[in-house]
């Protein structure tokens, strides 16, 4: 039964965005519960990514009054992914080339114009995708359910895409450092400072990935044109309710109604959607991926006797993953995350988005820690 019209908690302030199907696990169900008892909080949403985080869950949004809470952002402030439209061709791409590329020197970064008003500092880490869950992935186009709306986005099988999914690398956990812990008002001079550099990050994250776009795709020989760059960690002030805040920790945003990629695994298709319907009630917010079903280390132990680290490097899709990081190839595995067909399924019958294509990974590449 899908229970994503029910208000799941006493005191009426969270919808949960998940049927049976999809696997829940209890932590992140209480840590979500926690949150919205906190001061200020008037509303809560959990999407069918919902996971466990450090002091809050991953696949939420909550609402506030008069009140931010930095720590519910989390300490990777602009994080997002961007799809571009890319020149590399379908049928003639030569996946073992750019991996020689990729192994040998990683992505390099282009030179760009560096915006006045950001401090010097800011330079540092541009351009880079970061390691964990960060990705850059060459996809191919495999499935319209929307053919008038994949016309008009020029969805095309004859080029490659891509899919960049990356942050503000050593930025934001500085940011949330500096910051004091626990709710800021917004007009104090802390929640103003924090605000403004908040800001500035998302900003920044934005560009840092379309320079590693155009450095990925420079390796390949290829431009690319940005469709989408849709950030899923941020606060922001609520456009419909004056005073209220909303706070996304790997919830996409769906307030400007554009079309967005909610992530699958390496092994598993990613869908481009759109937002549909009434987003009152989910915080104008959804799901940013399929979510992990295991942490990192439950993924190690899990699959170390099950797999060797070689066999990770293709998927069962035929799709190539570039990793130097052994760890990174377990940790990241597509067993570790949930399915992100219910994950999808869910969304749709709960009319928040509609899927206009599936893309499915033909090159996967993950930097690894200390790299790029």
């Amino acid at each position: 039964m899908f229970s994503g019209n029910s208000v799941l908690n006493t005191q009426d302030k969270i919808h949960f965005y998940h049927s049976a199907s999809t696997w829940m696990e209890g932590r992140a169900v209480e840590q979500l519960k926690q949150t919205a008892a906190l001061p200020g909080v008037t509303a809560a949403a959990g999407m069918p990514d919902l996971h466990p985080g450090l002091s809050a869950p991953v696949g939420a949004a909550v609402q506030t009054e008069k009140i931010i809470y930095p720590e519910l952002v989390g300490g990777d402030a602009g994080c997002g992914m961007a799809f571009f439209r890319t020149t590399v061709p379908a049928g003639k791409f030569k996946a073992a080339r750019l991996e020689r590329r990729l192994l040998s020197g990683g992505i390099p970064v282009p030179e760009a114009d560096f915006p006045a008003e950001w401090p010097d500092w800011l330079r540092r880490e541009l351009g880079t995708l970061g390691h964990g869950n960060h990705f850059a992935e060459l996809q191919e186009l495999a499935g319209i359910r929307l053919p008038d709306r994949a016309r008009e986005l020029g969805l095309n099988r004859r080029n490659l895409w891509l899919l960049v999914h990356s942050g503000s690398r050593g930025h934001g956990p500085a940011l949330l450092e500096r910051t004091p812990k626990g709710g800021l008002d917004p007009e104090s001079e802390a929640g103003k400072r924090y605000l403004e550099r908040h800001n500035r990050l998302l900003a920044w994250a934005k560009r840092s990935r379309r320079l590693a776009a155009e450095g990925f795709l420079s390796l390949a020989g290829a431009e690319g044109e940005c469709v989408s760059d849709n950030c899923h960690n941020s606060v922001a002030p609520d456009p419909f309710a004056a005073g209220r805040w909303i706070h996304r920790k790997g919830a996409a945003s769906t307030e400007s109604g554009l079309p967005f990629v909610i992530a699958g695994s390496r092994g598993t298709p990613s869908y481009l959607v759109e937002p549909c319907g009434e987003q009152a009630d989910n915080l104008w917010s959804c799901a940013h991926g399929a979510g992990r079903k295991w942490n990192r280390s439950g993924a190690r132990s899990r699959l170390e006797n099950r797999y060797d680290a070689e066999a990770l490097r293709r998927t069962k899709l035929g799709g190539i993953v570039v990793c130097r990081d052994r760890a990174l190839l377990f940790e990241e595995a597509p067993e570790a995350y949930k399915n992100v067909d219910t994950v999808v399924a869910d969304l749709e019958a709960a009319g928040i988005v509609r899927v206009i294509a599936a893309f499915t990974p033909v090159l996967t590449y993950k930097s690894p820690a200390g790299r790029e």
